[in-house]
C-alpha cells in the first residue's frame, strides 16, 4: 500500500514538474518574442559613463521634427562594422520613423558609392540621402585623433585619445539633406579683416552654411546673401562701401560685426552700428566682480547671458562666454520704434572701462574709470515683421571665436555666434555637438598585486573548496 502511495505521488511531482518546465520554457519564448518586437532604442542600453552610444539632445529634436524620408546607408563588410558608429546609426532609425538604416558591402555593391563621391571610399563610410540631395561621409572623418605630444614621448602609448564626432557630421548631413535652401553668408575682405578661426569655420561648415570672401571695392554693389559678416577690421570702409552694405541692410539683409577694445575709430563702420542705436565705449573692459571673470584676468570677461530670443536659445544648455579684450557696447536712450533691441551678454555693474590702455600697463581700477554693466554682445532688428526685417549682431571681443578662448567656453562662444546667426538668415542653425571620447582607459596592475591575485585565484581558493568539500563528505558518512 505504502510503496503505491509512493509510486503515486512520484507520478503526481513529475507531472508538476513538467508542468513547471513546460510553463518556465512557454514563458521564456514569450518574453523572446516580446524583446524581439521592442524597439531598439528600448533593448540597447548605453552604460557608457560618456555616452558614446547615445544621441545628444541637439540630434534628437531635429530627427522628432523630420517630415520626409532620410537613408543611412552605412558601406561596411557584413561582420566588419565599427561597432560605435554601427549603435549610433541604428539609434538614428529608432529615433524617427523617417529614418531608414540600410547597409551594403562595398564587394557586393562595388559602384553604389560613386554617385556621391569621386574619393576612394573605405569600409564604414556612411551616404547620407533624401529625395533632395545627399552627402558622402567618409570613415576618416567620423573620427579625430588627438595626440599629447610630451606624454606621448615620455611613455611610446599614453597621451593618445581617439574622439568620436560622426554624430556631429551625421546630423548636419541630415540638415543638409533636408533643407529647403542652404543660407549664404559673405565674409567681407579689404580692411584687414581677421581670418576666420579654424573652430568658428568648421561650425559654419557644419551648420551647412556656405561662406563666401567678397571685396567690395570690385563690385557694383553687396552680391545676393543672408548675411554679411566684418571679422575685426583694421581700417574702415570706404564711403562706396558703406553706401552698398546700407542698400543690403535695406533690401532685408543682416550683418555680424566682431570688434574688439583695440579697434580704432571707424566712423563709417560706427554710422551703421549708430543706425541700427547702438554705439561703442571705447576701452578695456575689465570686470571688478571675480565671479564674472577668469581668477587673475579680470579683462577675460564671463559675462551673463541676456533673456532674449537669441541668447535664451542657447542658455539652457550649460551655456558659458569667455571675452576676452573687449570694449562697451551701448544702446542709445529713446530707440525709434522700427527698432527692436536685443542684449546678448552684459558685465556685471561693477565692471569698468579704462580708456587709453596699453600693453604691460595696470589695470586696476583708478578714480576716473567709469563704471558699470557694459554689453559685450547686442543685437537689433529693423522692421520687424515686415519685409525687408535686418538684424545687425555685435560682439565687441573679435578673440571670443579663437580656438583657444572657445575651448575654454567649451564651446559656448560659437554657440551663441551660430544661434545669432540662424535667427538672422530665418532659421534655427545646428549648434555644434560634443565629442565623445571612445579610448580605452588601461588598467594597470603592479606586479606585487598580481602574485597576490594568483596565490589567492590558483593556490587559496581550490585549497579551500577542496577542504570544505572534505569535511562535508566526511560528515555524511558520520551518519
Amino acid at each position: 500500500m505504502k510503496t503505491k502511495i509512493r509510486k503515486k505521488n512520484a507520478y503526481r511531482g513529475g507531472v508538476v514538474s513538467a508542468l513547471i518546465l513546460l510553463a518556465a520554457l512557454l514563458a521564456a519564448v514569450a518574453l523572446n518574442l516580446l524583446a524581439g518586437a521592442l524597439p531598439r532604442k528600448a533593448t540597447k542600453i548605453d552604460l557608457t559613463g560618456r555616452g558614446v552610444y547615445s544621441l545628444s539632445g541637439e540630434t534628437t529634436e531635429r530627427l522628432r521634427a523630420l517630415e520626409e524620408k532620410v537613408t543611412l546607408t552605412l558601406l561596411a563588410p557584413a561582420g566588419k562594422e565599427d561597432s560605435v558608429l554601427l549603435s549610433v546609426l541604428e539609434k538614428y532609425a529608432a529615433e524617427s520613423p523617417m529614418v531608414v538604416f540600410e547597409e551594403k558591402d562595398p564587394a557586393l555593391y562595388p559602384h553604389y558609392a560613386e554617385r556621391f563621391t569621386e574619393e576612394a571610399v573605405s569600409e564604414n563610410s556612411v551616404v547620407v540621402e533624401s529625395a533632395r540631395r545627399a552627402r558622402f561621409i567618409a570613415y576618416g572623418d567620423l573620427y579625430r585623433t588627438d595626440v599629447d605630444e610630451e606624454v606621448y614621448a615620455a611613455t611610446g602609448t599614453e597621451g593618445v585619445t581617439t574622439l568620436f564626432v560622426g554624430e556631429s557630421r551625421i546630423t548636419s548631413a541630415i540638415d543638409f539633406v533636408t533643407g529647403d535652401r542652404l543660407p549664404k553668408l559673405l565674409r567681407l575682405t579689404g580692411h584687414g579683416e581677421a581670418a576666420l578661426p579654424e573652430g568658428f569655420a568648421a561650425g559654419l561648415a557644419l551648420a551647412n552654411y556656405e561662406v563666401e570672401e567678397i571685396r567690395l571695392l570690385s563690385l557694383p554693389a553687396v552680391p545676393e546673401g543672408d548675411l554679411l559678416l566684418i571679422n575685426d577690421p583694421e581700417t574702415d570702409l570706404t564711403e562706396e562701401e558703406a553706401q552698398a552694405i546700407g542698400e543690403f541692410l535695406g533690401k532685408g539683409g543682416s550683418l555680424l560685426l566682431l570688434t574688439d577694445y583695440e579697434t580704432k575709430e571707424l566712423p563709417r563702420i560706427d554710422a551703421l552700428t549708430a543706425s541700427y542705436g547702438m554705439r561703442a565705449a571705447r576701452g578695456l573692459v575689465v570686470e571688478g566682480d571675480g565671479g564674472h571673470a577668469i581668477y587673475s584676468y579680470p579683462y577675460y570677461l564671463l559675462p551673463d547671458a541676456g533673456d532674449g530670443e537669441i541668447a535664451g536659445s542657447v542658455k539652457d544648455r550649460d551655456f558659458l562666454a569667455v571675452t576676452p579684450m573687449a570694449h562697451g557696447i551701448l544702446f542709445e536712450e529713446n530707440l525709434p520704434k522700427a527698432l527692436v533691441p536685443e542684449e546678448l551678454l552684459k558685465t556685471s555693474g561693477k565692471a569698468y572701462l579704462k580708456a587709453g590702455i596699453r600693453d604691460g600697463e595696470s589695470v586696476e581700477k583708478d578714480a576716473g574709470d567709469p563704471t558699470g554693466a557694459y554689453l559685450i554682445g547686442a543685437a537689433a532688428t529693423k522692421n520687424a515683421g515686415e519685409e525687408n526685417e535686418s538684424l545687425l549682431i555685435w560682439f565687441s571681443s573679435a578673440s571670443m571665436t579663437d580656438d583657444a578662448v572657445d575651448g575654454i567656453s567649451s564651446g559656448g562662444n560659437v554657440r551663441l555666434i551660430l544661434a545669432a546667426i540662424g535667427k538672422a538668415v530665418g532659421q534655427e542653425s545646428l549648434l555644434p555637438i560634443g565629442e565623445k571620447n571612445v579610448s580605452y582607459a588601461h588598467l594597470t596592475v603592479p606586479a606585487r598585486d598580481v602574485r597576490i591575485a594568483s596565490i589567492l585565484l590558483i593556490g587559496v581558493l581550490p585549497a579551500g573548496i577542496l577542504l570544505a568539500g572534505g569535511v562535508i563528505l566526511w560528515q555524511r558518512r558520520r551518519r
